[in-house]
Order: structure tokens, then C-alpha cells, then sequence
């Protein structure tokens, strides 16, 4: 293997792949060589340049230019460091004819000299040729990152794939949104920093920040209500506006259909008072060819939005009002349906039609007409539930508790004809009690679902003895589709093992509770985590 040395950022390195076969005597007794290869199919490659963060948005990115005589795919392989338990990040990019290509390698080290393999592959995917790069990657500016990651576990063998997408806000909700992805070494090797973006500077993810179908991210501004579709190299690709009706907040996604549902307030939306203005209780289907809105729900009538107060539940929840008696954060497509989960009222299942058909909920509280939809909860040997405080709500038994202040249900696949959900249950005035006058904690949790019985079974959840992960808002729970592992993500707030604060994000064995990764940050929370490729595809 030939090695370069990166000097400036250009670099000049002709590769010969093929020859010509030489010519034989007609009279030869050895069989008729093979045709010469026309000019064309001789691969000859050229690296002629190289920069670093070439957007200014993602600084732990390289931006390589190939030139080439031939079609050919490149494979970039960025090593590890030296003990790492990370593996290498290997991508191979699209075979292409063109004369020069561009790729765009992700996951630099920063503050350290980069070593990344190119390996040249003809249109059978055959390697021809390979050659080695130095790419020195200069520190982050740490005013925007967390300050310490600390590793307290970590089965390489074991880990789901993939690194740990944080979406993060530095500066608290009002900030700058720095979303990254962190190994399982503890290093940050994506982030993207739009201080500089006229456009991006003031993105408030506030949760939202997923990846679509072509490799873009969607997310959403909190303050001024707009979507944006930004490239993994955090440049604006497009600005979906629909403030003229709708402002964005907390959640939007893109559906199986190829649409986004999102997460809205809808300006002017008053209580039945024709007074009280309501916020986060409506979601928007939106056509992304057209940017236009397919249809809309407003959640005060698919749920029981009269379900507020002290009089109907005994207690305030922190946060509730008669304007935010909902509080939606997150929503998903289900097959031809829709999830919804509420923070002060729990997650309904319904249809195009805004129908529901059940609400994973305490019962206390609802009016006569949406009982036909609360779930009746089972023990986990399958035997119903009979004690009213717990079906209520006020108190749980050592095998079913229902969710409070609840965030971001994963739909998981379905057990034959019972349907899966986890969440993460935040805890917030569990059993109608005030934080301040129990020991709070949350926990991911997952439930079983018997749609044609309308019962509710809790199958497995993680947190409930460990009140030093309590997180009063934000956090999730993830489900990693490999290894059917969970990653439990409890957000700001949470003790750590030296006894300072910060948050953590823990990948779990469900079967036995077993600890596969623990990552602890000590710094303000973030909103979610997940864990995904460095790369779309």
C-alpha cells in the first residue's frame, strides 16, 4: 500500500492499475492472447485535493476530489486510534463515469492526524488499487460540546452497530441546536455547527432531527415555527414554511408514504371557551413534493381535552394549563395510522379520520365518552387487573404501572396479532402525587397491546428501583433493531457515578437487564438519543 502524506490540502497521486498484454507470433503454439483493453478501461486515479469541513458546518468531515480516466467506486475507510474498541467507519461510494469525483468522508477524529484508506473498485466491485491518506484535523471549539464523556462499559462484541446520534442545545432550550454522534470510545466524530449559517444559526431542534429517505436530515426551528431539510454536511437544502396556519414544535419525521408528519401549533386554535388559546395538540401530514399540508388533527377532538386541573386529577402536573393541557412530543405513522404521545395524557392510537381506536392512560379523569378507549390493564401472567386504584391510577403493583409525563413511543414489531410499544415513562406526578412529596424516577417500559380485547399487558421495563436516572422531561428510549436491544437515554438531572450531575445513555439486554454500553456526559441534557450509521447507505 502506497502512503501519502497530506501537506496544505492537495495532494497529486497517479495510480496505474492495468496494462496491456503483449503481443504473440501468429505460429505461437500458446492459445490466442486476449485483446488489448482499450485506453479507456485502464483505471488511472488521481487524488487532487482534499479539504476539511468544506462546508463550515461539520468540522469532522473531508471533502475529497478523485480524478479518474475510468468508472470506478471508491471505498473510504477512516482507521481507528490506537486501543480503540470502535471499529473502523468504512463507506463505499456509488460507482460513477464521471471524470473527477467528490465524496465525502465522515467520522475524523478531531484534534489528531486522521488515517483514511481509499480503495479503488471497478464496475464489478474488484479492487484495483489502494493508497493511504494523512489528514490532520484540528481541535473543536468546546464552547458549543459537552465537557467530559466518560465510558464506564462497553461490549464491543456485543453493541448494537452503529454511533450515538445526541441531539443537543448547549445553551438550554433557547440555544443553538449542535446535534452529534459520539462512539463508543466517547469520541465525537460527527457534529454540525451552524453559528456561521445566516440560515441555520438559530435552529432550535428542541427534539426533532431525523433522517429521511435521500440521506438528508429534517428537523424543525422552535422559534420561528419553520421546518428545515439540511444535507449531512449541515447545509440548508430546504425551508418548509407553513406559518401562515401552523408553527412547529418537538417532533416531525418522514412517513413510510414518503410524507413528513409533524408536530404543530396552529395559530388562533381556542379552548370550546372561545378564550383560551391551546398550544401543542394539533399534527399536520405534508406532501414534501409540494410542501403543502394533506391533512391535519386537532388532538382536543381525538382525546378528552376537558382532562386539566387540579378538580379532574388531583393534582397540576408542572407545566399543565388549560393552553398546554396536552403537550404533544412526538408522533409516528402505524401501517395506515397514527401514535401520538402526549406528556400530560399519555399516547392514543387512531386513524385518518382522527378516530381513535386506544389511549395507554390512567383512568382517572376521562369523561364518559372516551372510556370505550382506555386500555384494561393486565398482570403479566395475563390476569386482568381488578383493583380500581391501580386501574385508576394511584397506585401500581409489582408488575404493571401505567406512564406519566410520557415521551417518544417506538413502535416495536408486532408478537403475532398483540401490538408492541416502549416509551419512556419520565415519571412526572406518578399516581396523581407531586414529585416534591415522593421519590420520583422514570424507567422505559414496553407494552403489549390485545387491540380485539382491549388490554394492556407491561412485558418488560428498566428503571424503576434507580432513582438517580429521574428525568422530569425530555429523554427516550430507543429500540436497535440488530440485537433487539433498548438504549435508555434519561436526559439532565441524573446523579452520576462520581455524584455529580448530567445525563447518561445505556444500552440494555432486555432479556436480562444486562448493561452492554454505558456512556455518562456531564453537561446540560439533551433531548433524545439514537443509535445510527454514520452514514445514510
Amino acid at each position: 500500500m502506497s502512503k501519502m502524506t497530506l501537506k496544505n490540502i492537495t495532494y497529486i497521486v497517479w495510480l496505474l492499475f492495468a496494462g496491456c498484454l503483449a503481443s504473440c507470433n501468429n505460429d505461437s503454439p500458446v492459445p490466442e492472447p486476449e485483446p488489448e483493453l482499450p485506453p479507456e478501461v485502464v483505471l488511472k486515479a488521481v487524488v487532487a485535493g482534499i479539504t476539511v469541513n468544506a462546508t463550515g458546518f461539520c468540522p469532522l468531515s473531508a471533502q475529497i476530489r478523485v480524478n479518474t480516466t475510468a468508472g470506478m467506486s471508491i471505498r473510504a475507510t477512516v482507521l481507528p486510534k490506537a486501543g480503540a474498541i470502535t471499529p473502523a467507519q468504512s463507506h463505499t461510494f456509488p460507482y460513477s463515469t464521471g471524470a473527477s469525483q467528490f465524496i465525502d468522508v465522515l467520522g475524523l477524529y478531531a484534534d489528531y492526524t486522521n488515517r483514511l484508506e481509499l480503495a479503488f473498485l471497478d464496475a464489478e466491485g474488484v479492487q484495483q488499487g489502494d493508497t493511504l491518506l494523512e489528514i490532520p484535523v484540528a481541535p473543536m471549539d468546546l464552547s458549543v460540546l459537552p465537557r467530559t464523556f466518560r465510558v464506564l462499559t462497553a461490549d464491543a462484541v456485543r453493541m448494537e452497530p452503529g454511533m450515538n446520534l445526541v441531539i443537543y442545545t448547549p445553551n438550554g432550550d433557547n440555544g443553538m441546536s449542535v446535534p452529534y454522534m459520539v462512539d463508543a470510545d466517547g469520541e465525537i466524530r460527527w457534529l454540525l455547527d451552524w453559528r456561521t449559517s445566516p440560515v441555520l444559526n438559530r435552529t432550535i431542534i428542541n427534539a426533532a432531527f431525523s433522517r429521511m429517505s435521500d440521506g438528508n436530515w429534517i428537523t424543525g426551528d422552535r422559534e420561528t415555527g419553520v421546518l428545515q431539510i439540511v444535507s449531512p454536511l449541515g447545509e440548508s437544502v430546504r425551508t418548509i414554511d407553513l406559518t401562515q396556519d401552523y408553527k412547529f414544535h418537538h417532533d416531525v419525521m418522514q412517513m413510510t408514504n414518503g410524507h413528513l408528519l409533524a408536530c404543530m401549533d396552529r395559530q388562533g386554535a381556542l379552548r370550546a371557551d372561545g378564550v383560551t388559546s391551546r398550544i401543542r395538540d394539533h399534527i399536520v401530514e405534508i406532501d414534501l413534493e409540494a410542501g403543502t399540508v394533506v391533512r391535519w388533527w386537532d388532538l382536543a377532538a381525538v382525546i378528552d381535552s376537558a382532562r386539566v386541573g387540579r378538580d379532574i386529577l388531583g393534582v397540576v402536573p408542572a407545566g399543565q394549563s388549560a393552553t398546554n393541557w396536552a403537550h404533544n412530543n412526538a408522533i409516528a405513522d402505524w401501517g395506515d395510522d397514527y401514535i401520538a404521545s402526549m406528556r400530560y395524557q399519555g399516547i392514543v392510537k387512531f386513524d385518518k379520520q382522527g378516530m381513535p381506536y386506544w389511549i395507554i392512560a390512567p383512568h382517572r379523569g376521562w369523561r364518559e365518552s372516551y372510556r370505550p378507549y382506555l386500555l384494561t390493564p393486565l398482570h403479566r401472567n395475563g390476569t386482568v387487573i381488578t383493583d380500581p386504584a391501580v386501574v385508576e391510577g394511584t397506585a401500581c403493583t409489582d408488575d404493571f404501572d401505567w406512564i406519566w409525563g410520557v415521551h417518544a413511543p417506538v413502535i416495536l414489531p408486532d408478537n403475532g396479532t398483540l401490538r408492541r410499544v416502549l416509551c419512556y415513562d419520565n415519571g412526572l406526578a406518578r399516581h396523581f402525587i407531586r414529585n416534591n412529596q415522593q421519590i420520583p424516577y422514570s424507567r422505559a417500559v414496553i407494552y403489549e397491546i390485545d387491540e380485539t380485547n382491549m388490554t394492556i399487558r407491561q412485558v418488560w421495563d428498566y428503571g424503576k428501583d434507580m432513582p438517580q436516572y429521574y428525568t422530569a422531561q425530555k429523554s427516550n428510549a430507543a429500540y436497535l433493531p440488530q440485537t433487539g436491544h433498548v438504549l435508555f437515554a434519561p436526559s439532565e438531572g441524573v446523579t452520576l457515578s462520581d455524584g455529580g450531575t448530567g445525563c447518561c445513555l445505556i444500552e440494555l439486554d432486555p432479556d436480562t437487564n444486562e448493561k452492554i454500553f454505558e456512556l455518562e456526559i456531564v453537561d446540560y441534557g439533551f433531548h433524545r438519543v439514537y443509535r445510527l450509521p454514520l452514514y445514510f447507505n
